[in-house]
């Protein structure tokens, strides 16, 4: 198995807190716009599935650094 280096740890790192950072604010936004319940939730609805995938890559992160 080939782990990543440096650098491309960084840029893992980069990824989960773009997706973490769009999960919040697609859970916020719906509150602060006068939009329908129904998108309202649809909206925080796809910001729960963002921030869980978040947090599966830094899991997946940490028990690969773990490993190596």
């Amino acid at each position: 198995m080939i782990l990543p280096t440096g650098s491309e740890w960084d840029e893992f790192g980069r990824l989960v807190m773009a997706v973490g950072l769009v999960a919040m604010l697609a859970y916020l936004v719906p509150g602060m716009m006068s939009l329908s319940p129904h998108w309202a939730r649809r909206m925080q609805t796809a910001a729960i599935v963002l921030l869980c995938v978040a947090l599966t890559l830094a899991a997946v992160a940490t028990v690969a650094w773990f490993i190596r």
